[in-house]
């Protein structure tokens, strides 16, 4: 794996927590770039959906930091279910109503695809 997408996939992994977070946070800046931008202030339930996929997207986070340092994952399954669930998120966020929310589909892009070449490392 390159340098470059090693950088890149940190980045996309970080702007899907920080983008989470300001989703459980209500935050305005958050509102065209999640759930469809369909909100003018996140519903509690969705907050709470997002809340989860911040701990998802840190358990990404961590997983991949191990796989980059070299130690072996117990788990092999665990990439596939990483890269299948990227690959949904990916076309649901390609085909939000929101075109703010469609920049999610690059970082979710690179995260995929970079866990697509550690598992076929």
């Amino acid at each position: 794996m390159t340098k470059g997408l090693k950088i890149s996939t940190y980045f996309a992994l970080s702007w899907g927590i920080l983008l989470n977070l300001a989703v459980v946070a209500n935050l305005e800046i958050a509102l065209p770039l999640a759930a469809g931008g369909q909100f003018e202030s996140f519903p509690t339930a969705i907050r709470v959906v997002y809340l989860f996929q911040t701990f998802w997207l840190l358990f990404q986070f961590k997983i991949f930091h191990r796989l980059l340092n070299g130690q072996e994952l117990k788990s092999k399954w665990l990439i596939n279910i990483f890269i299948g669930l990227g690959f949904i998120g990916f076309w649901l966020n390609l085909l939000s109503p929101s075109n703010p929310e469609k920049i999610n589909s690059i970082a979710l892009a690179i995260v995929t695809y970079s866990f697509w070449t550690l598992r076929k490392n």
